[in-house]
């Protein structure tokens, strides 16, 4: 993942320039999938990345998307959903 690309992509998408989330995804969403695979496992990922990325979306409207508070946003939605189905470690990838 480049960090600047990702950074410049955030950019325009606070700016309102929504065709460019096709290209955010596909930057962010592999590092996305193993934070989410890491922390809930593989069954669980794609429905934590999907929360996380609606809630980027949601961030980007109201322009306070970052790349840092993404991240954040991904970790917070995966510890939530870690807690309620009971994992409590890390799984091995």
């Amino acid at each position: 993942m480049d960090r600047a690309k990702v950074t410049s992509l955030v950019f325009k998408l606070k700016e309102g320039q929504k065709e460019y989330f096709d290209e955010f995804y596909a930057q962010t969403s592999a590092a996305a999938f193993y934070l989410a695979k890491k922390y809930c496992g593989a069954s669980e990922a794609e429905d934590v990345m999907q929360e996380a990325y609606l809630s980027a979306i949601a961030l980007a409207r109201k322009k306070y998307l970052r790349y840092r508070r993404f991240a954040a946003r991904l970790s917070s939605i995966a510890t939530a959903t870690r807690s309620r189905t009971g994992r409590r470690k890390f799984l091995p990838s």
